[in-house]
């Protein structure tokens, strides 16, 4: 499966091979406002994101195998100018972007 970068809604089943912003037409600053971690598999299964400069900005880490993690506000994510993720062990990774007012 591929990863669908959508309007506001981004699903993603592996980890990005570019930023972002290579897919969007507006650029940043945006705010991570959702993130739900479908059936991450194993305990210990990491999924990170980074920000645009590749500092770590999400770090996830399954604690109970099969079971779906959600987050809202997420810290660390008001107003960036980018990000990836750059790791995802397995599971899918639902993140809700929103753009941010310049």
């Amino acid at each position: 499966m591929a990863n669908f970068f959508g309007l506001k809604t981004i699903i993603i089943d592996t980890a990005m091979p570019n930023r972002f912003s290579a897919s969007q037409p507006l650029p940043g600053p945006y705010r991570l406002t959702r993130i739900y971690w479908l059936n991450p598999l194993a305990v210990g299964d990491l999924c990170t994101i980074t920000d645009g400069y590749g500092s770590a900005i999400v770090p996830l880490r399954c604690e109970v195998a099969n079971q779906s993690q959600v987050f809202y506000d997420v810290p660390g994510s008001d107003s960036i100018q980018d990000f990836q993720v750059t790791e995802i062990d397995s599971g899918t990774l639902y993140v809700t972007v929103q753009q941010c007012e310049n």
